[in-house]
């Protein structure tokens, strides 16, 4: 096992464990022994940090309040808050067919397009795994 000695340089080292992949092996269960009593706090501290990285996700991929949706075969959405009030979203919706208005429900995802005499469309459910769904997730999340 590697001493740990300061007079042995590379050359000596490797002779004495064969080849890179042993020495590695060594220092990797090494460490491994002296990070065992923390394995406890390790654990809670990666569940932490991740659940923090799960949570901002959705929304990394924006530009001056425009988000990225869901993208179908054909094309991609951009979504931007317009205004919230529990449970329901408005949004400016963009894709290359053009801009325009819909509202989200983030209790159930469901949708409707708001026209531009501001009536509005009936409620549509979005189907889990769909653009559709991204998009509305993706609204939900935003600020």
């Amino acid at each position: 096992m590697l001493q740990g000695k300061s007079k042995h340089n590379d050359e000596q080292i490797l002779h004495n464990f064969g080849t890179n992949d042993q020495l590695v092996l060594c220092i990797v269960t090494t460490i491994g022994r002296a990070l065992e009593p923390m394995k406890p706090f390790l654990f809670s501290t990666l569940i932490v940090a991740s659940g923090s990285l799960i949570a901002t996700a959705p929304a990394q991929d924006c530009k001056d309040g425009w988000c990225q949706g869901g993208c179908d075969e054909k094309r991609c959405v951009r979504v931007k808050v317009l205004s919230k009030s529990d449970p329901i979203v408005t949004v400016i919706l963009s894709n290359n067919r053009g801009i325009g208005k819909a509202e989200y429900n983030c209790g159930d995802y469901m949708y409707r397009f708001i026209r531009d005499d501001q009536s509005k469309s009936d409620w549509k459910p979005t189907v889990k795994g769909s653009a559709a769904r991204k998009t509305a997730e993706v609204a939900c999340k935003m600020q």
